[in-house]
């Protein structure tokens, strides 16, 4: 998806036709881009039953093996800065993958970007109904109920049943939007789109284009199936006590502490759990030798070219941003803006490894 549908890589898909065309926002123009299926059993990759990643700390192994792989082909690529680069669940996902690289001390990594971030469970669940009832999704009646089941959330968190937890919480999130009771449908991950049907139709044609015998071919994949999936399957089910847990934010925390660069940045028309309130609440959270500066410091606005396309804010090695006219995917909506968030973060050379 990031590849093909989220501007990231050198092609687009066309949702109108599922054709592939030149994607003028690729990342891959000014560095060396990796995409990666993750963790396994995610896309074309697959593993035993008994092999899906319970832990983020498996996770991590499982792919910093895949980077030995890789390196070991392609030894050219070793010595290039590396930037490790997610949104969603990467904000569990892209911390610890970097821990591990620093803990290897094989690599030259940079730091990391995570966009719109799942990062503390009973930190960004509340902030969920803020978010709908500030933006007029709610009434004060809904408001009070949505509060409600946040703080019952929060409590199941805090109360170690984190199974329970992820269950309901994300339940209680599609409960205050999808009901006709409550906001009536809208768009969660992106309020501000009239009509997200579209994903539905280009998620068609990508997996069209990625079953078809011909790419199967190309990609040596044999016989395996790509089919999207959204918190469903023995993927996500393997990993379920990780959900609600902060152990993102403990390696976000570690690498702060050794210098590396954090950032994290969100489309503020997600109303998701990944919101931009809980977003900051998380950061500002983050216990390192920074964090009194952070919290201190005045968020500025953003103009890449000239006009305002959001907000920053930054203190030592981590900077927030929160960006205008996007939700949760950030490249896909606002490809310049993302284009030009990544060039001033890491600096447009070409000898830079982006994965």
């Amino acid at each position: 998806m990031g590849l093909l549908v989220e501007n990231i890589g050198p092609l687009t898909m066309s949702p109108a036709d599922g054709k592939l065309k030149e994607n003028p926002h690729a990342w891959s123009n000014d560095y060396n881009v990796m995409i990666i299926d993750n963790p396994v059993g995610s896309g074309f990759s697959y593993t035993g039953k008994e092999s899906y990643v319970s832990s983020e700390k498996e996770m991590r192994e499982d792919f910093y093996t895949a980077l030995q792989k890789f390196f070991a082909m392609h030894p050219e690529y070793k010595r290039n800065p590396l930037w490790v680069t997610g949104e969603s669940y990467g904000g569990k996902y892209v911390p610890n993958v970097a821990y591990e690289i620093q803990l290897r001390n094989e690599l030259p990594l940079e730091g990391v970007i995570i966009g719109n971030g799942v990062y503390s469970g009973k930190i960004q669940n509340p902030t969920v109904p803020d978010f709908a009832y500030g933006h007029g999704l709610i009434d004060e009646r809904q408001y009070k109920v949505a509060q409600d089941k946040a703080a019952h959330c929060v409590a199941l968190i805090e109360g170690g049943q984190l199974k329970e937890a992820e269950k309901f919480c994300e339940d209680a999130v599609r409960w205050l939007y999808a009901s006709n009771e409550t906001a009536g449908g809208v768009f969660y991950y992106d309020v501000g789109l009239p009509d997200a049907s579209f994903l539905d139709v280009i998620t068609n044609k990508l997996s069209e284009y990625l079953n078809s015998p011909a790419t199967r071919d190309a990609l040596h994949v044999g016989n395996r199936t790509w089919r999207q999936a959204d918190e469903e399957g023995p993927v996500a089910d393997a990993p379920l006590d990780d959900f609600e847990t902060e152990q993102g934010m403990r390696a976000i925390e570690d690498l702060l502490e050794k210098g590396f660069q954090v950032v994290s940045y969100n489309g503020v028309r997600d109303g998701s759990v990944c919101n931009h309130l809980g977003n900051l609440l998380s950061m500002k959270a983050l216990q390192w030798h920074g964090q009194a500066d952070f919290v201190k410091a005045t968020t500025q606005p953003w103009r890449p070219f000239g006009k305002l396309a959001g907000y920053k804010r930054s203190a030592k090695t981590l900077s927030y941003y929160t960006l205008l006219n996007t939700g949760h995917l950030v490249p896909m909506v606002v490809p310049d803006v993302a284009l030009t968030l990544i060039n001033q973060i890491v600096g447009a050379a070409p000898s830079q490894l982006v994965i």
